[in-house]
């Protein structure tokens, strides 16, 4: 599975700054994330990205004003996201994740607002 060249091509992408998803991607056959970052670890390759304070560097002020603006609306983890990583990988689990090391308050699940949403209609109806 990890022939020479594979190495070599994974390394060159590590150094380039691709994450450990597109170079899953970008190496095809079947390759994880989970697989990419295994072989990163065991090849000891260096990390990428320095942290402050135990943050990665893909939390930026501009990113985290954003995240806060947007956690007190309607939309979804998922969908705040797609909006903050505008092609940068940010899950929905970074997200929630982000949120709750910044100590915003906890949401109702999307089903609640959902059903809150609905009776309010009714009512204005």
């Amino acid at each position: 599975m990890w022939s020479k060249e594979r190495v070599k091509e994974l390394k060159k992408l590590w150094a380039a700054g691709l994450t450990g998803t597109q170079i899953a991607k970008e190496l095809g056959e079947g390759l994880t994330r989970g697989a990419i970052m295994g072989k990163v670890h065991r090849l000891k390759l260096p990390p990428r990205h320095p942290r402050k304070n135990g943050e990665a560097s893909f939390w930026t002020k501009k990113r985290v004003e954003l995240l806060k603006q947007l956690w007190v609306t309607s939309l979804s983890a998922t969908k705040i996201a797609k909006v903050i990583g505008k092609g940068d990988e940010v899950t929905r689990n970074g997200v929630i994740g982000k949120a709750h090391r910044l100590g915003l308050p906890r949401r109702r699940k999307a089903s609640l607002r959902r059903n809150a949403t609905q009776r309010s209609r009714k009512k204005s109806h």
